[in-house]
C-alpha cells in the first residue's frame, strides 16, 4: 500500500501553524541551556498531534466530506485511505507527539511533563471540537484560537520563558480573526445554504447569517471593547459594531 494517501491525510502543509510554538523565544530570554533542541521537540510534537487530529476529524466527517465540493478529494473521503488505517495512524501520531513533548519538557526546573500535559489538553480540545464543538456557532472559532494558545504556552514551557499576557492576547485575537475568515470563506464557497442548515454535507451544523461572522471577524484584530460591541450587535441583530 502506498504511504502517500496517509501522508496527504496528515496534512503536512498545515504544520506551518505550529510556528506559534516558537513565538516565546522571540519575546523572552530562554532559560533552557539547550533551548533550540527543546523548541524543535515541541514543534515536532505539535506537528504530530495536529496530524493525529486531522486524521481523526476526517474519519468523523467522512460522509459529510464526500458531499463537500472540495473536501471530497481528501484521501479518506475519496476512498484512497481506509478508516482503520487512518485511526491507527492517528493513534501512532498522538503517541509519538506525546513522546516528543516529554523530551521537550524542562526537566531541570521540575517541569518534565508540563509540555506533554499542554499537548494532551490540545488534543482533547480538538477531539471535543471534532465530535461536537465545531457545530456550535462562535464556540468553534474559540476552539481554534485555543489551539494556538496551547502552542504558545507549550513553546514557552519548553524553553523556560515566562510569556507576557499581551502575547496571549494578541495570539487570541489573531487566531480568532483567521478562524472567522475561514468560516466566511466557507460560506462564500457553499453559498447561502451554508448558513440556513440546508447543505447536504452538514445538515445539523448550527450557523447564523454572514453579518454575524463579518462583525466578529472585523473586530477580532481590535480591542476587547470592539469584541464586546460586536457580540452585542450580533445578539441584537444589527450590523454596526465595526463601522
Amino acid at each position: 500500500m502506498s504511504p502517500f494517501p496517509l501522508i496527504r491525510a496528515m496534512r503536512p502543509h498545515q504544520w506551518v501553524k505550529n510556528i506559534f510554538v516558537l513565538a516565546a523565544i522571540s519575546f523572552g530570554e530562554a532559560e533552557a541551556p539547550d533551548f533550540a533542541l527543546k523548541a524543535a521537540y515541541a514543534f515536532g510534537a505539535f506537528c504530530l498531534a495536529a496530524s493525529a487530529v486531522y486524521l481523526l476529524n476526517d474519519v468523523v466527517d467522512v460522509e459529510k466530506d464526500r458531499a463537500h465540493p472540495e473536501k471530497r478529494h481528501r484521501p479518506i473521503a475519496a476512498g484512497e485511505l481506509s478508516i482503520s488505517t487512518a485511526l491507527v495512524g492517528s493513534a501512532l501520531c498522538a503517541l509519538a507527539g506525546l513522546f516528543l513533548a516529554r523530551q521537550a519538557g524542562f526537566a531541570e526546573r521540575g517541569e518534565a511533563w508540563h509540555v506533554a500535559f499542554v499537548l494532551g489538553c490540545y488534543m482533547l480540545l480538538n477531539l471535543a471540537y471534532s465530535l461536537r464543538l465545531k457545530r456550535v456557532v462562535l464556540l468553534d472559532a474559540f476552539c481554534i484560537a485555543g489551539g494556538f494558545l496551547f502552542r504558545v504556552k507549550a513553546g514557552a514551557l519548553a524553553v523556560g520563558v515566562i510569556v507576557s499576557p499581551w502575547l496571549f492576547l494578541c495570539t487570541l485575537f489573531l487566531a480568532l480573526f483567521l478562524a472567522l475568515c475561514k468560516r466566511r470563506a466557507e460560506s462564500d464557497l457553499l453559498g447561502a445554504e451554508f448558513w440556513d442548515g440546508a447543505t447536504p454535507w452538514d445538515p445539523n451544523e448550527q450557523r447564523c447569517d454572514t453579518s454575524y461572522s463579518d462583525n466578529l471577524g472585523c473586530c477580532a484584530p481590535r480591542s476587547p471593547g470592539a469584541w464586546a460591541a460586536a457580540l452585542a450587535s450580533a445578539a441584537s441583530g444589527t450590523n454596526k459594531a465595526c463601522t
